[in-house]
Parts: structure tokens; C-alpha cells; sequence
């Protein structure tokens, strides 16, 4: 009796334990900020990867990639060559700051997650 007690409770374990990883894998997960409609330095950001170090690719501005040096669930704050970009991951608005010159653009977010 005792052992197929244990047994039970180490199968619950596992199988709690492996229902959650399945649901944080992703095969494929991308942020993108549009921002083409605005009179933004870029057209674009998009992320694949929003953790700390990792960059970002900007479309239609130069340079064309940002490093991020930030990130949690209200915000990314990136480096973008001599300059820095803030995007407030709950609006989509991506403020710019480059040669001490700050603008701020409303943005539109996008989240793809497969």
C-alpha cells in the first residue's frame, strides 16, 4: 500500500513538472515594433530574444542592430550606437535618445508566438 502511494506521488511529480515546461516551450517567439507610420529614426525593431545582452534588429536606421541592456514585463532599454532606445512594452511607445536629443513615438507592438 505504501509503495504504490509513493508510486502515485512520484508519477504527479512528473507529470506536473512536464506539463509546465510544455508550456513555456516556443518554437518560434518574436516582438516587433512598427514604427513606419511615425516619423521614427527606424521603420522597425523586432526581437526574437528579450533577455539582457541579446539584440535586436532594426529595420530602416542605422545602426541595424540594438543590444539590449534591460528588459522586464513593462519595458526593454536597449543601446543603439551612441544612443539608447526605451520601448515600453505595454503601449509600444519607443523613446530615443541620441545626442542628448530625447523623442518619443507611439509605436505599434506586435507579438508572434508559435
Amino acid at each position: 500500500m505504501a509503495n504504490s502511494l509513493i508510486g502515485l506521488l512520484i508519477t504527479a511529480l512528473v507529470l506536473t513538472g512536464s506539463l509546465r515546461d510544455c508550456a513555456s516551450m516556443t518554437r518560434f517567439n518574436q516582438e516587433s515594433y512598427d514604427c513606419s507610420a511615425v516619423s521614427a529614426p527606424f521603420s522597425r525593431i523586432d526581437f526574437s530574444d528579450t533577455d539582457v545582452g541579446k539584440q535586436g534588429t532594426v529595420e530602416g536606421g542605422t545602426p541595424a542592430k540594438v543590444t539590449i541592456a534591460t528588459s522586464d514585463d513593462n519595458q526593454i532599454t536597449a543601446t543603439w550606437g551612441d544612443g539608447t532606445v526605451r520601448i515600453n512594452r505595454q503601449t509600444g511607445a519607443v523613446t530615443t535618445t541620441l545626442r542628448n536629443n530625447v523623442k518619443t513615438y507611439a509605436c505599434k507592438q506586435a507579438n508572434f508566438r508559435m
